[in-house]
């Protein structure tokens, strides 16, 4: 059986969490067995690994051999999912309807504070965006100069 070392996923460029979820169920090196892969297989992200660790033709048949699982895996999960939100959406309206009069509420109490904000704001913003044009005018000028030495071979 081959093996997974965390020298080869650090090769190949596995995330800081990925290599951290690696340490602490496989050590520095696990064997590829189905008996390993039942034992960690839920930790690990099995997307980056069949990505970076299977040749294009295991790959390939990896992702055939998957497609019928997940298939029946969305279709049992379906029903669940949709039993999920029927429950939930009387709980969902109740929650919306209590919160409308807290945050009418809210905007109320916000908008003078709001207004003044603005109002103090605004010749700020004006000096700043008065300032950045004729910084930003000044950028472009430089910016065509080069492009022009650049064109020309002028450096």
């Amino acid at each position: 059986m081959k093996n997974i070392t965390i020298e080869q996923l650090e090769s190949l460029g596995a995330c800081n969490s990925g290599l951290d979820l690696f340490k602490k169920y496989c050590g520095n090196s696990i064997e590829v067995t189905e008996a390993n892969a039942l034992k960690v297989g839920r930790f690990l992200d099995s997307s980056w690994a069949s990505e970076n660790l299977l040749t294009e033709s295991q790959l390939e048949t990896y992702k055939e051999a998957l497609a019928p699982l997940y298939k029946a895996y969305m279709e049992a999960e379906a029903p669940l999912y949709k039993a999920f939100k029927e429950a939930k959406a009387p709980l969902y309206k109740a929650y919306k309807e209590a919160l409308a009069p807290l945050y009418k509420a809210y905007k109320e109490a916000r908008a003078p504070i709001y207004k003044a904000y603005e109002e103090a704001e605004a010749p700020l913003y004006k000096a700043y965006k008065e300032a950045e044009a004729n910084l930003y005018k000044a950028y472009m000028e430089a910016e065509a100069l080069e492009f022009v030495k650049a064109y020309n071979n002028d450096f």
